[in-house]
């Protein structure tokens, strides 16, 4: 993909990154109305889509201050960020936490290569390539949790998504 990548310019490139920013908030948003996925994990999507709706507000003003009010435009041949997981097993949740870690990844990989290749924007996307690194860890760190959870209980793949309570305890202690 980054070959190609390379041979585009930056208005295509930003088309791209601004498609798949809004690809990305979809899905996380998808995952937080899940009713399988507990309380704090979808807290977590929801800040999750909602930097993904900034980062892509941020993309579209730079796009609208270098060539005017023209919608961005997908570029052919680079398919943006798309997944959905219907999410009732651990196993689902592991897989979800895959695809959003392969996603923050190459929008990682995405701003890099812009802060390198684009001077006079470096900072804008240094800290963009920042910020898709730290939902990278964040994410990483949440599927090493649901791995723990099938090694410690023995869940099997069938084994349904445990409770809120389940995993973290209960929120209120009772006096």
């Amino acid at each position: 993909m980054f070959e190609k990548l390379k041979a585009l310019g930056l208005k295509d490139i930003l088309g791209y990154a601004i498609g798949s920013e809004e690809a990305a908030n979809k899905f996380y948003m998808t995952l937080a109305k899940d009713t399988n996925v507990n309380e704090l994990v979808a807290h977590k999507f929801e800040h999750f889509a909602h930097e993904e709706e900034i980062h892509k507000k941020v993309l579209v003003e730079l796009h609208k201050k270098l060539y005017g009010d023209c919608a961005p435009v997908m570029p052919k041949g680079l398919p943006p960020f798309e997944g959905s997981v219907n999410v009732t097993t651990i196993y689902n949740m592991i897989e979800a936490l895959d695809v959003a870690m392969a996603s923050e990844d190459n929008a990682m990989r995405v701003y890099t290569y812009l802060a390198h290749h684009h001077k006079e924007y470096r900072r804008l996307f240094k800290h963009l390539a920042a910020k898709e690194k730290a939902h990278f860890h964040t994410l990483k760190i949440e599927k090493e949790l649901y791995e723990e959870e099938i090694i410690e209980e023995g869940h099997n793949k069938a084994a349904p998504m445990p409770s809120y309570n389940d995993m973290y305890g209960r929120t209120h202690l009772s006096p």
